[in-house]
């Protein structure tokens, strides 16, 4: 059961007490009078919940009509398909969030680690409304130019964290000008693809340190997880063509050098329009419906930063699922192996889950894989745990964060480079 669950439960059994309270004689006026404060308690939230000054307006904006508005100016835009939307197996973003197989055989039958190439892109929206970017050549939020060049000083690998996501200023754009970085971070991303991804970049482009952020979910989630998703490491587990990047050292695609990603680019057009005219992008439960009835958004929203994460998570995190250990640790044991054949570093950054910053139990499952197979571990839970420097309407850093996360990593690389 997830909060959300919880919250409509409650109001469910309260409505239904006082409806039964009303066939007592006894007992009518008082439960009448109850529904009526009730029915003005949440008419009000209504009322306050609409007029509300709200300084991100665009965020109230539902994903189709964001989509339009950019379209009117640009004739070819996409939304951020990520690599996890190819994978196939189904969790609590259901069917409606995968890809079908028949749509890779269309695009060459490779599974995309990047979105559309050269492509304004519509991504998230969280504190600052939707966002939207320009792709580099790859499907990555690069500078283009980047690419030019074969060294670069440090690539960021990982899920959405790494693509600095639902913010407009990229955690590349923090650093000294001077520093050429390069993220090939994608929504979902998992251990997994985060292996093929840094296996093919390393085909091409040698970085003096590469960063793969790490994410709870990577490896583990919530049992009370409202959505229902899966962890992202056993998601890729049945994909065929992510296990030979585990399985066989040698086997690449050449992504970043040979394929043809243009059939990519006109897919992602338009399968983006058809989900547009589906009206996909709204589609929503009958718990989520009846919950914003009662002003559940509104109400997370405004209570949450008078809660302190550290008490919330460990209230909200009595029971964790976490992926098979043996699982991850081959995936990290290759990672490892690749960044040494190419003469390079790797750096693991353990980041915090918004709801889970106090759970010492998340942390210490890949310390003790760090110790058995000697990764180099940057453990910046703590200093990232704090309400301040997550977006209030999102689970992704804010803009603070992202800056915050930046300076931390080049104070490292700093300290490697002496």
């Amino acid at each position: 059961m997830s909060w959300i669950n919880y919250y409509v439960g409650a109001i469910g059994l309260w409505i239904f007490i006082l409806a039964l309270l009303l066939i007592f004689n006894k007992t009518r006026f008082f439960s009448f009078s109850l529904l009526f404060s009730t029915c003005i308690l949440f008419v009000g939230l209504k009322f306050i919940e609409n007029i509300v000054p709200n300084a991100n307006k665009v965020y109230q904006q539902s994903k189709i009509a964001a989509f339009l508005e950019a379209s009117k100016n640009n004739n070819e835009l996409a939304v951020n398909i990520n690599p996890a939307s190819w994978l196939q197996r189904i969790d609590g973003r259901g069917q409606n969030s995968i890809i079908p197989l028949k749509y890779r055989e269309k695009i060459g039958g490779f599974l995309p680690l990047g979105s559309a190439p050269n492509m304004l892109t519509l991504s998230c929206s969280e504190d600052e409304g939707y966002i939207s970017f320009k792709t580099d050549r790859f499907g990555f939020r690069n500078d283009d130019q980047l690419w030019e060049n074969k060294m670069h000083d440090i690539l960021i690998i990982g899920d959405s964290h790494a693509e600095s996501a639902c913010v407009k200023k990229t955690i590349q754009e923090y650093f000294d000008p001077s520093i050429k970085i390069v993220t090939l971070g994608k929504g979902g991303n998992g251990p997994l693809t985060s292996l093929a991804v840094m296996t093919e970049y390393l085909e091409v482009y040698s970085p003096k340190v590469i960063y793969l952020l790490i994410h709870p979910n990577d490896y583990a989630v919530p049992m009370n997880h409202r959505e229902g998703y899966d962890i992202d490491l056993e998601r890729e587990w049945d994909d065929v063509q992510l296990q030979r990047y585990l399985n066989n050292p040698e086997f690449n695609i050449d992504y970043f050098e040979y394929l043809d990603l243009s059939l990519l680019k006109k897919f992602a057009i338009d399968y983006s329009q058809q989900k547009v005219n589906e009206k996909s992008f709204e589609n929503k439960d009958l718990i989520v419906r009846i919950a914003s009835m009662f002003s559940y958004n509104f109400l997370k929203t405004y209570l949450q930063p008078l809660i302190s994460i550290n008490k919330l998570s460990k209230f909200l995190s009595s029971e964790i699922k976490y992926v098979d250990k043996n699982k991850i640790v081959k995936v990290y044991k290759s990672m490892i192996a690749k960044a040494k054949q190419k003469n390079t570093q790797i750096r693991f950054i353990l980041l915090p889950q918004k709801t889970l910053c106090a759970n010492s139990k998340i942390n210490s499952y890949i310390t003790e894989i760090s110790g058995e197979i000697k990764m180099n571990i940057l453990d910046f839970t703590d200093k990232l745990c704090n309400p301040k420097i997550f977006a209030i309407q999102g689970s992704h850093l804010n803009s603070d964060g992202y800056e915050k996360l930046s300076q931390m990593i080049n104070s490292d690389f700093e300290t490697l480079q002496k």
